[in-house]
């Protein structure tokens, strides 16, 4: 939340801050509770894999993660305490910002944010002011039974004036055969290889992964600047500026030219296919030499197959306006998204991961009349 007000630790907000240069601090207003699930959460293991621009498996960069399934949902308590000389006024405007950044979906929590985890939706808020007048009544503020009215209207409504801190596109696609991002089957009678899923029983879909789509695009306009006579020193600045980078703040630091260590300018969400149906094959290696079967190469794989997406990008905004260049080099690459060039995925060497357009490409929710549209 600090992150998202824009304010370092020795700026004054509401959670306090420290300036040693000014032998001055202050302590924090705001005190929040831990997030706990009301309801029963579903974890899953995600298999992940880092690839070249070849799309092949680098050697020692596999890795498994454990995960919190959708729908999950759990509250946590926020107190704000308004002392003297305190101005409330400022003090309910940064709240209202930071509502507001939970409702936009651009705060969102742990790891690997950028790349579609983390997103809460707020289904309410419910608060009560306490004064010298019902003091008595704050020792039952936070008992999971206490009533506190509804106040979601007040708080979530735009009168804090916030103006929204990403450039977002919605490029609607359909897949128009089948899609397979594996992760290891783990049950009895259970295919070696199933797709990623999301959700439980019949509510269970098909997903694609941020980092799907996001290593597809990154190393698609790495092909693109190089195609267009760009230096590879040009092109690593261009592209860590737009995706980030963790690279030595020395090496790339102050009068470097180089960016220093930096998050992610383009968070990428994560792709629900809607109508997309299993298929499960049983699928064996052939020997080239002797056009037979190869021993020990026969598995079972479960991939989905057709169905409708929306893959939604964000491009955070920048003082100087560099979104818009930023989206200038993206079009060209969700174009070929759209044409069927550029598949997301495993396997789209035998048809896999490959996509059409399925309605025009939106922006900031407004239909894009360009030549990418």
């Amino acid at each position: 939340m600090r992150a998202y007000l824009g304010r370092e630790g020795n700026e004054k907000c509401i959670f306090g801050f420290v300036d040693p240069g000014q032998n001055r601090g202050e302590m924090s207003s705001v005190f929040v509770s831990d997030f706990v699930f009301t309801t029963q959460p579903v974890s899953r293991i995600r298999d992940g894999v880092a690839l070249s621009a070849q799309k092949t498996a680098l050697t020692g960069a596999k890795f498994d993660m454990e995960v919190i399934d959708t729908e999950a949902e759990g509250a946590f308590y926020l107190e704000l305490v308004v002392r003297e000389k305190d101005s409330e006024e400022e003090m309910h405007r940064q709240l209202k910002r930071i509502f507001y950044g939970f409702g936009s979906h651009e705060i969102r929590l742990g790891a690997k944010k950028t790349r579609g985890y983390g997103e809460l939706e707020v289904l309410s808020i419910k608060g009560r002011d306490y004064t010298a007048e019902n003091i008595l009544e704050y020792g039952g503020a936070w008992e999971p039974q206490a009533k506190l009215p509804d106040i979601t209207h007040e708080w979530m409504g735009q009168e804090c004036g916030q103006r929204p801190g990403y450039l977002t596109v919605e490029v609607p696609l359909r897949l128009t055969g089948g899609i397979s991002i594996r992760q290891y089957g783990a049950r009895k009678k259970e295919p070696d290889f199933v797709h990623v899923t999301s959700g439980q029983g019949s509510e269970k879909r098909a997903v694609i992964p941020g980092p799907s789509f996001a290593e597809a695009i990154r190393h698609r306009m790495r092909d693109m600047l190089t195609e267009l006579g760009e230096c590879a020193a040009d092109i690593g600045r261009t592209l860590d500026g737009m995706w980030g980078c963790v690279k030595a703040e020395q090496n790339h630091g102050p009068g470097s030219g180089q960016p220093a260590a930096h998050r992610f300018c383009i968070v990428i969400d994560e792709c629900i296919l809607e109508d997309s149906l299993p298929l499960t094959m049983v699928r064996n290696g052939i020997s080239r030499f002797e056009s037979s079967a190869r021993d020990g190469a026969l598995f079972k794989e479960r991939s989905y197959v057709g169905g409708t997406t929306t893959l939604t990008i964000r491009i955070r905004r920048q003082e100087q306006g560099q979104e818009r260049e930023m989206l200038g080099l993206l079009l060209p690459v969700l174009q070929d998204i759209r044409n069927g060039y550029l598949p997301a995925g495993g396997q789209s060497a035998v048809g896999r991961g490959i996509f059409e357009g399925n309605g025009r490409i939106r922006i900031d929710g407004e239909e894009w009349e360009g030549e990418y549209a």
